[in-house]
């Protein structure tokens, strides 16, 4: 077990997690955080630390291919209980979601903010869907000896987590 893999792994998404809304924020993508933001962004990051912490412990050692798929199920199934959760609601639950930045493209689609919000969950459950099969895809390959660039592969799976977990953070936010 290479504890320096899993502590990097701890702070660095420890930083995505936290660092990511307000960055967000500050860069006008989304609307400003909520003043008690920092409380909810602070329970999802311990949680995602345990989940870190006990997969390594079950496992005995840290991959971060299979840390980026992790992260992008995560999103795949928080956007899955967002839209769920506002597919049965007349209200806009997630206000912030459309605000700001590349996200008010979906004012093109549909002028109902309710809408708006349906039409973006659905279409980050679409992206996070993808994005999970892809690094699933590649963390087998990882697994394959015959696999040339097995760094690299693991960097882009790595990267997608991210991603995604920029997105789970955007959801987290703009919850109303």
């Amino acid at each position: 077990m290479n504890i320096w893999k899993l502590i990097g792994a701890l702070i660095l998404t420890a930083v995505l997690l936290i660092g990511g809304a307000y960055m967000f924020a500050k860069l006008g993508w989304i609307a400003s955080l909520q003043p008690k933001a920092w409380l909810i962004l602070l329970i999802t990051t311990l949680g995602i630390l345990f989940k870190l912490l006990f997969g390594d412990l079950a496992t005995g050692e840290f991959r971060y291919h299979k840390h980026g798929y992790d992260l992008c199920v995560l999103t795949m199934g928080a956007t899955m209980s967002g839209l769920s959760l506002q597919l049965l609601s007349d209200d806009n639950l997630f206000p912030g979601l459309q605000a700001a930045g590349p996200l008010t493209l979906a004012e093109f689609v549909s002028s109902d903010p309710v809408q708006q919000s349906r039409l973006l969950l659905v279409f980050m459950f679409l992206v996070s869907s993808f994005v999970a099969l892809l690094t699933a895809i590649i963390s087998k390959a990882i697994s394959s000896e015959s696999t040339p660039g097995k760094n690299l592969l693991a960097l882009i799976n790595f990267l997608c987590g991210a991603t995604m977990l920029g997105w789970y953070v955007l959801i987290l936010v703009t919850k109303g």
